[in-house]
């Protein structure tokens, strides 16, 4: 069974938590009073959700010490930073900033910069996202805090 305050899937307390009764893990217990452990007649089960029902979101970051990178390979092809910005059609003033990590590029000119470098300045993480509103899906106040307003808790 899944904690309602922090959604561990683990045997489960009733517990009073500022006036509101709810089922909560070991850990979550100390925000209340423990009221009664919840029994269960079968083993707890992690609940899977179906494939169809998550979203996988790509993020894409610049990495923090893209200035230096650009410096470098800028410098290992032998370009001075007129050059590299005629290369890229943008101003050799804009170089500058970048080497100087005084202003970050965007996504658009980190990948003209990649190219034409050859480095890497992206970085690329992967999320799940869970996008099912069914009402058998669990919803944590962690995933409230996590998310935001975005969805509202079922009782």
């Amino acid at each position: 069974m899944q904690c309602e305050l922090c959604g561990k899937n683990t045997a489960l307390f009733k517990a009073e938590i500022e006036s509101v009764e709810m089922s909560v893990c070991s850990d979550c217990t100390i925000f209340g009073n423990i009221l009664n452990k919840i029994q269960t007649s079968e083993p707890s089960l992690v609940k899977l959700i179906h494939p169809s029902k998550r979203r996988l979101e790509i993020r894409e970051e610049i990495v923090e010490n893209y200035g230096k990178l650009i410096k470098q390979a800028r410098e290992k092809l032998n370009l001075n930073q007129e050059e590299l910005a005629k290369k890229l059609n943008e101003k050799e003033s804009l170089i500058t900033k970048l080497e100087n990590n005084s202003i970050s590029p965007s996504i658009e000119l980190a990948r003209k910069i990649e190219k034409q470098l050859n480095i890497s300045l992206i970085s690329v993480s992967e999320e799940e996202n869970i996008i099912s509103k069914n009402k058998d899906d669990f919803f944590t106040i962690e995933d409230y805090m996590k998310n935001g307003n975005k969805k509202t808790i079922r009782h």
